[in-house]
């Protein structure tokens, strides 16, 4: 089984969160926010 991973970078407050949720629910993916794991 093999996986795909994106990773989006980017300054903050330009809205990285919610392209990627929106783009997790699009591709019907899991969305995995990393910042909350590491605060």
């Amino acid at each position: 089984m093999s996986f795909k991973i994106i990773s989006i970078d980017g300054p903050t407050g330009v809205g990285k969160s919610t392209i990627a949720r929106q783009l997790a629910t699009k591709l019907d993916c899991l969305y995995v926010d990393t910042g909350a794991m590491f605060r």
